[in-house]
């Protein structure tokens, strides 16, 4: 008996599985991953494993989340449920060194940017580097096969008792503080005076954040959907057509008198950007805009420290970025290499080149996702 239906695919892939809710993906096939994965991460480890689990606020997601979290607890894992967040803050949470619970992946009940009727299951693992720093991220395709195997095999976990349930009510506050850290660390400057953004989360997980971070910033926002009901005023990806209707974005942001717009998708992966007259500048430039600010600190940095000894300055990007990224980096006597398509391939990039020695200090894609170190 076949587990999909050809209007309703059930998509399994390297960062997890995606379906239409009810359909493709059904109560019993998100218990068999979910529960498979565990078994999976219990027999990797030899002991008991601790799991993020979190989801992007779509409407039925926190049935979803449940679902998911008893079967990791079934197959006796402990899990940590931070409830609605975006999948940057599964993430964060999910390294080894950024939560108390030291878990070692992470789960995102997420569709991304999919239409209301999806859902999915993400996965992240956390794995501890050479300098025994830890990076979080999708699995690799390898590690993924396993994984999806497991879940054809119909895998249990033989683990005697189930694990145990945590919380943490404020981890999107607790994501926007370590950004904050991170620029003052780093010397990446915001200037807040006069600033004001007007911010479209689509009602989903990015709107706690966002106010969080803008809160600690000084900057005045404005949430357009930011109700968190989980229902998407428009179609959610943060594409120019989504945001140019009547009371969309483009319009907010001059109709407010506001110095920039920020487009989130569900899951709050992907940053498009509107400017101060409504016009729609797009995804493809927000890495490029974050790799001049990272990039500018680094060399405001090193003027600093003159005489310091000069690293190797590396960014990495994917086949499908546009060579805006390569102008910039060569702006700045840094290189750029790039990956194939996919956030997995990106991040897997930036650990061998971390290991080389090299100081890689942004990646991302092109459809708004960035990841800095």
């Amino acid at each position: 008996m076949s587990e999909s239906k050809p209007e309703a695919p059930l998509m399994i892939g390297v960062s997890g599985l995606r379906g239409i809710v009810g359909e493709s993906l059904t109560p019993e096939v998100a218990m068999r991953f979910a529960g498979a994965f565990g078994a999976w991460l219990h027999d990797r480890l030899g002991r008991q494993p601790t799991v993020v689990v979190g989801r992007d606020g779509r409407a039925g997601g926190d049935e979803l989340q449940r679902i998911v979290v008893d079967a990791l607890l079934s197959a006796g894992c402990n899990v940590v449920d931070i409830g609605r967040a975006m999948t940057p803050t599964v993430g964060r949470l999910a390294n080894h060194e950024s939560s108390g619970y030291e878990p070692e992946a992470g789960v995102v009940l997420t569709a991304s940017h999919n239409p209301a009727e999806w859902n999915g299951i993400k996965l992240l693992l956390c794995e501890e580097m050479e300098d025994m720093s830890f990076v979080t991220a999708a699995p690799s395709a390898e590690t993924a096969a396993e994984i999806i195997q497991a879940y054809h095999d119909g895998r249990r976990s033989d683990a005697s008792t189930p694990g145990l349930r945590f919380e943490i009510a404020d981890a999107s506050a607790g994501h926007a503080n370590a950004v904050v850290r991170a620029m003052n660390s780093t010397g990446v400057s915001f200037d807040s005076r006069q600033a004001s953004v007007v911010v479209d989360s689509v009602n989903a997980s990015g709107s706690e954040g966002a106010a969080c971070l803008f809160d600690r910033l000084g900057v005045d926002s404005t949430q357009l959907h930011g109700d968190n009901s989980g229902i998407f005023p428009h179609t959610p990806e943060p594409t120019a057509e989504n945001l140019s209707g009547e009371g969309g974005l483009c319009d907010a942001v001059p109709g407010l008198k506001a110095d920039v717009g920020f487009a989130q998708d569900p899951d709050g992966d992907r940053l498009a950007i509107v400017d101060e007259t409504g016009r729609y500048i797009g995804e493809e430039y927000t890495l490029a805009l974050c790799a001049v600010s990272i990039l500018e600190a680094h060399q405001s940095r090193g003027r600093e420290h003159a005489g310091t000894e000069t690293e190797e300055i590396v960014l990495c990007a994917n086949l499908s970025t546009s060579r805006m990224i390569d102008d910039i980096a060569a702006k700045y006597s840094a290189s750029v290499v790039r990956t194939a398509v996919g956030e997995a391939n990106v991040v897997e990039a930036m650990k061998r080149l971390k290991r080389e020695g090299k100081a890689v200090l942004l990646g991302g894609e092109g459809n708004g996702g960035v990841i800095w170190p």
